[in-house]
């Protein structure tokens, strides 16, 4: 539980630093959008923890030009929107609880999944290590070619390191970017 905990906060630590930079570099007449991976179902995440903000628990698609009633429902969305009304949240740091939410969620989840399925406690520990920062571990390949110990250029297809990221694939990407997903698999 105690290596979860730390891995939880280290996870979510590291993962909070490029929104920390995203908003320090935002020029006077510019603001940063909440996230640093662009994609159209963070902004309709935000467009429905919004209209849960204002009072709604139904949603309307508010990203389309159609005309449409509100007929979306989700909990999680609802009860963040009453969280920030309540507490007079701004949306990025509404954002920045449901990161947090999600991630203990998920490594909870994996924490006891590993309890039932890997049997020794120092290989749950570290699947539990991958789990919560090793992403899909592109990163120590980027780390590697930097060293000159191997070429990922041609060879592994590798050229872009933040793939680890833009991929919603791995546990960190999720902690990193996307609490919609923390949940669900977490649960």
């Amino acid at each position: 539980i105690v290596c979860a905990v730390v891995l939880t906060i280290v996870a979510l630590s590291v993962s909070e630093l490029p929104y920390l930079e995203a908003e320090r570099i935002a020029k006077p007449a510019q603001r940063f959008i909440g996230y640093y991976f662009p994609a159209q179902d963070i902004a309709s995440y935000f467009s429905f923890v919004q209209q849960a903000a204002d009072g709604e628990i139904l949603f309307r698609n508010n990203l389309t030009y159609m005309p449409n009633e509100r007929v979306f429902f989700q909990p999680v969305w609802v009860l963040l929107g009453f969280v920030m009304h309540a507490m007079d949240l701004s949306t990025r740091v509404g954002f920045a609880l449901w990161r947090v939410f999600g991630s203990v969620v998920l490594i909870t989840g994996f924490v006891a999944l590993a309890s039932i399925t890997v049997p020794y406690r120092s290989r749950r520990i570290v699947a539990l290590a991958l789990c919560a920062i090793g992403g899909g571990v592109g990163w120590i390949l980027w780390i590697l070619s930097k060293f000159g110990i191997l070429d990922i250029d041609g060879h592994y297809y590798l050229q872009n390191p933040a793939i680890d990221l833009g991929a919603p694939i791995h546990a960190f990407a999720h902690i990193a970017k996307n609490p919609h997903y923390s949940l669900p698999h977490g649960t």
